[in-house]
């Protein structure tokens, strides 16, 4: 059965795809997905890792079942998603994060202009072997020698 999702306009369907929870009947009412995103300040990446449990919870009743001639493995369904969530969380290429490395204070520029910050807190004291001024300020310059030796 064919489901139309509004990928563009509804966060609701965004996190329905991601969990694959998009085959009619839903296992997760628009109500249960609409509170996790209040919950979680509409972040749809939170919001989907919370919702993985609760999907694996709900599927977690299913049984095997028998009636006559028609056998339904309830079970494999729960089986078959755990991995796929298992999957999901250690594979970092299904990881919908994404790092931004940010580094300061690695060069003596850096190191002086976060020094003469006004913002930045202070250390109560210096711990170091100095004249009270840290090392990095006090940078040799080399220079070309004329001579080219």
């Amino acid at each position: 059965m064919s489901v139309n999702l509004d990928l563009t306009n509804s966060a609701v369907d965004r996190v329905r795809l991601r969990l694959g929870d998009f085959h009619c009947p839903y296992i997760l009412d628009d109500q249960t997905i609409e509170y996790y995103l209040s919950k979680n300040a509409n972040n749809e990446n939170r919001t989907y890792r919370e919702l993985l449990t609760v999907v694996l919870f709900s599927l977690s009743r299913l049984t095997r079942e028998r009636a006559g001639d028609v056998e339904v493995y309830g079970s494999e369904y729960f089986r078959q998603y755990y991995d796929a969530v298992k999957l999901a969380l250690s594979n970092p290429e299904l990881n919908y994060i994404v790092a931004v490395p940010y580094a300061s204070g690695i060069s003596r520029n850096d190191m002086q202009t976060n020094q003469q910050d006004v913002d930045s807190v202070d250390k109560p004291f210096y711990m170091g072997f100095t004249d009270e001024t840290p090392s990095y300020l006090n940078k040799t310059v080399f220079l070309p020698s004329e001579s080219g030796v």
